[in-house]
């Protein structure tokens, strides 16, 4: 088993394992599966949360993969947010999740629908991860308490400006993963789902460039402060 000592650390002490990701292709999210959320233990397993597709590998390492897959799919379902993978609607939709080792966590969400581009914002306090098997299952965590929730309409300008970064980023082509190290950071998660298909790209702590930025735009569509940015 593995407990990390203190709560807030407990978050990125354990995805810092991860220290070699791994690159895949994209393909059709309903040709590869979602996986369903190793973080609950108590709930069946048809009741859990389906955020990832099935191949999808964080790291090369199982352990270090199925972890932080366990952690994403935890911080989501305890925000109350919809997976992306798998979504069958004719939405486009991008998500900024941003696991810091010392503050909230915050998800923001932007989706079009037909015409009109909304914002969904969610901000999570209190989170930690408690234990996880000997394959990296999180069989024990925390889920918080939801602080914030805000929802508005983009501006078509707003959402111009975010799929014009999303494609100069090459968002669709990026692998999900690379190597990184670190132990007091944030862990960065851009998902993207558009006409079938899903990706996702994972950054630790990213200093500078367009996937930065991109996430940084989302985050400036919240109109709020959420401190120190790493």
């Amino acid at each position: 088993m593995v407990k990390p000592r203190s709560s807030r650390l407990g978050i990125v002490s354990l995805s810092a394992l991860l220290t070699c990701l791994s690159q895949w292709t994209l393909a059709p999210c309903v040709d590869r599966g979602c996986t369903q959320s190793s973080a609950d233990a108590q709930q069946p397993e048809e009741d859990r949360g389906t955020y990832f597709p099935t191949d999808q590998a964080f790291a090369l390492d199982g352990f270090a993969s199925t972890l932080d897959r366990g952690m994403y799919s935890a911080v989501l379902e305890s925000m109350q947010e919809p997976p992306l993978c798998g979504n069958e609607k004719a939405v486009e939709e991008y998500r900024f999740l941003w696991v810091r080792t010392f503050h909230d966590i915050v998800a923001v969400r932007a989706s079009r629908s037909r015409r009109t581009p909304v914002l969904h914002v969610r901000v999570l306090r209190g989170f930690s991860i408690d234990a996880a098997d000997q394959d990296g299952k999180i069989v024990e965590y925390k889920a918080g308490e939801l602080v914030f929730t805000d929802e508005r309409i983009l501006r078509e300008e707003e959402w111009e400006k975010l799929v014009t970064q999303i494609a100069d980023l090459d968002f669709w082509t990026q692998p999900t993963g690379e190597m990184h190290t670190g132990v007091d950071g944030a862990a960065w998660l851009l998902e993207g789902a558009k006409a079938g298909e899903y990706h996702a790209v994972s950054r630790w702590s990213p200093r500078e460039g367009a996937f930065r930025q991109t996430c940084l735009t989302l985050l400036s569509m919240a109109q709020k402060d959420f401190g120190e940015i790493y």
